[in-house]
């Protein structure tokens, strides 16, 4: 009975130092090769972070692009009509250029702010264009940015001008959540995107102010 016994405790000893082997084996390899895995995980992580920013910078080279493009073709469509519309008040228009230039010295050093700002000043003059084109003229807060973009698109703003926003507005939410700071160029192409947009928003609210003046 008593050698049943002893093997019995003998097998539970076995069990319990199995369960300790691996735990015990990780401790030492972290604590003899403490330096290697820290290379490690930091080469890990500026490899995600390189692969992040390279993503960003392209997304925002193409949103770049669009919005350019968006601001061109708006352009084309208006023809010799721009030369016989009435000149808008601009001190708002100048204000807007202001904050964009601020944003731009902000983006050398701090980039992703710079990103929050410029997108800042997107939301701001979508919902000065939404509430222009809403019969509930809801107030700024009540929609979100999804919702002013669609408030937009169904008063017939641009598709590729909306394009433009949508494609900022993923940026900006990249940036928000990032751990990594973006560069400084792709956060500066990002402010000049965010400028053309505001144009294309500005001529937008314009030309529905004119139509409401004749109709």
């Amino acid at each position: 009975m008593r050698h049943a016994e002893a093997v019995t405790v003998a097998n539970l000893v076995l069990q319990f130092v199995r369960v300790l082997v691996w735990p015990v084996v990780v401790g030492l390899c972290v604590v003899l090769f403490k330096g290697k895995v820290r290379d490690l995980l930091d080469r890990l992580t500026s490899f995600a972070g390189a692969g992040f920013n390279a993503k960003f910078e392209r997304d925002a080279r193409d949103a770049l692009a669009t919005a350019q493009s968006a601001l061109e073709q708006q352009e084309a469509s208006s023809g010799s009509e721009e030369a016989t519309d009435t000149p808008q008040p601009a001190e708002s228009k100048d204000e807007d250029e202001s904050v964009v230039d601020t944003l731009r010295v902000v983006a050398s050093r701090s980039p992703n702010a710079a990103v929050l700002g410029a997108w800042r000043l997107i939301e701001l003059k979508m919902s000065e264009a939404a509430e222009l084109v809403s019969e509930a003229n809801p107030p700024r807060i009540s929609l979100s940015p999804g919702q002013l973009v669609a408030a937009l698109r169904n008063a017939g703003f641009a598709p590729l001008a909306v394009e433009s926003i949508d494609d900022l507005r993923r940026l900006r939410n990249d940036a928000a959540h990032a751990s990594k700071e973006v560069t400084a160029q792709t956060a500066d192409d990002f402010v000049t995107s965010a400028l053309l947009v505001i144009r294309l928003l500005d001529r937008f609210i314009d030309d529905h102010r004119q139509a409401s003046t004749t109709a």
